[in-house]
């Protein structure tokens, strides 16, 4: 999908600082000349690739136009959000060692959607994946504050919830909760502690509880169309893409983040991170990834307005899907000529409360989030963004320069096993200042953060 048109070179009025407006240049040749105009052009992973190697098989080229420069790639982040979920459940539910014990996430998902662990086991859809993470975080950390009311002398959360706190003290109290539940900087020191003071299965529970709340920001800033808040979460989904073998969206992330502070002039940095994400609704929480609109469009183009029978071939699909605004607003202008605009295909929340009172009930009688010295378990996850952290800074050390792809390195589809092959270049000044905006968050000692190698896929 693009933003942007080309003739808009030969329209466009630019502002100077003291607001005088005066026509900009034309260029000699509007057909063959955009001067600083460009297209954004949203995807997935291959359309990248493919748009990369595009551009370096026309690099030879003697004039911009020629070689495609005004085509700027911009990754889509609903299929980012589509590899985070991926990424879940390859680290806690597609290793076989994983599924073992009671407080497994694939048997705590088994609490609230009996009928669909086969599912989940083989290969759940994006949909699945991301509520069980949603509600299974809900259900971890609501044991949380059970377990920290309990430290305070309330029996339940209700009667902590009666006591009515203050503001002040539940700040106070998630703090305690984000450095007692989430994996921190203490983590390490537990893992080197000995064996009968150990809670192996508590450490995979805080390496699983932090991962879940980087879903849950990556999720809100998306909704609410914070960029720089996005932002911020992309370097620690990079290191767990890193550890659990996702290396493309890896690279992917670490290239928008040099691009958009390192490389690409003011004008054009704005212009991506202000179009990254879209509105179609005007709520508050309504912002979507622009591949998510595409694939919006392919549901009515592909599904509903496709024709039926005979009909229903590639050259009525094409003809028909410019006229899908259409259809769609007639059938508004019927609903609201009718007054049925509030039968809708838009469902009513479901109500969580006793599902989430049955898995909180199930958690606190297995001791799910509560830590028990001496407890082992069947597989041992280690520091996951800490392992993740020092393949980059390998990269960074090695100078592997992930802006350039070969251009025969273009791959099909949107997530291979494989990371895509890329060149060796001399960009380590941008690697370290890529690092250094971030911070160095590498694991206490590289022993500790090879913890991940004992997965087992």
């Amino acid at each position: 999908m693009c933003v942007g048109d080309p003739s808009e070179a030969v329209n466009t009025v630019a502002g100077l600082e003291n607001n005088e407006r005066t026509e900009p240049t034309v260029p000699t040749n509007p057909l063959t000349d955009i001067g600083n105009h460009v297209i954004l052009v949203f995807g997935d992973l291959g359309t990248g690739d493919h748009l990369r190697s595009l551009l370096a098989s026309r690099s030879e080229e003697r004039t911009h136009w020629r070689q495609l420069r005004w085509l700027v790639y911009v990754m889509g982040l609903f299929h980012l959000k589509m590899a985070c979920v991926d990424a879940i459940w390859r680290l806690f539910i597609r290793p076989v060692n994983t599924r073992k014990g009671e407080n497994s996430l694939i048997n705590l998902i088994g609490r609230i959607r009996e009928r669909e662990t086969g599912k989940f086991e083989s290969k759940p859809t994006f949909r699945q994946m991301h509520d069980a993470t949603q509600h299974i975080g809900v259900g971890t950390r609501l044991e949380a504050w059970r377990l920290l009311a309990r430290t305070r002398g309330y029996s339940s959360l209700e009667a902590f919830a009666a006591a009515r706190p203050t503001f002040t003290q539940l700040v106070e109290y998630s703090e305690i909760l984000a450095s007692t539940y989430v994996a921190g900087r203490t983590f390490h020191a537990e893992r080197r502690k000995p064996d009968q003071e150990r809670d192996k299965h508590h450490e995979n529970m805080l390496q699983m509880q932090k991962i879940f709340l980087l879903y849950e920001e990556l999720t809100y800033a998306m909704n609410t169309g914070d960029i720089g808040r996005l932002e911020t979460v992309f370097i620690p989904w990079s290191a767990i893409f890193f550890a659990c073998g996702k290396h493309r969206y890896a690279n992917e992330l670490l290239r928008y983040l040099k691009n958009v502070y390192f490389v690409y002039p003011e004008g054009l940095r704005r212009a991506v991170r202000y179009n990254i994400l879209a509105n179609p609704t005007g709520k508050s929480d309504g912002f979507r990834g622009i591949d998510w609109m595409l694939e919006h469009q392919n549901l009515y183009i592909k599904r509903i307005y496709c024709g039926s029978g005979s009909n229903r071939t590639l050259d009525h699909i094409i003809s028909q899907s410019p006229l899908i605004e259409v259809y769609k607003e007639t059938r508004r202008e019927f609903e609201e000529m009718f007054d049925i605009n509030h039968n809708g295909t838009q469902h009513s929340k479901a109500n969580m409360e006793r599902t989430f009172l049955r898995l909180t009930t199930y958690m606190e009688q297995y001791g799910t989030v509560e830590r028990i010295a001496g407890r082992g378990s069947t597989f041992a996850l280690g520091d996951l963004v800490g392992s993740g952290m020092n393949q980059i800074y390998a990269k960074f050390k090695q100078g592997i320069d992930t802006d350039t792809v070969a251009p025969t390195a273009v791959v099909e589809g949107e997530d291979l096993e494989q990371d895509a092959e890329a060149n060796t270049g001399d960009n380590e000044d941008d690697w370290g200042d890529l690092i250094g905006l971030f911070g160095d968050d590498l694991g206490d000692d590289e022993e500790e953060v090879e913890g991940v190698a004992d997965l087992e896929v």
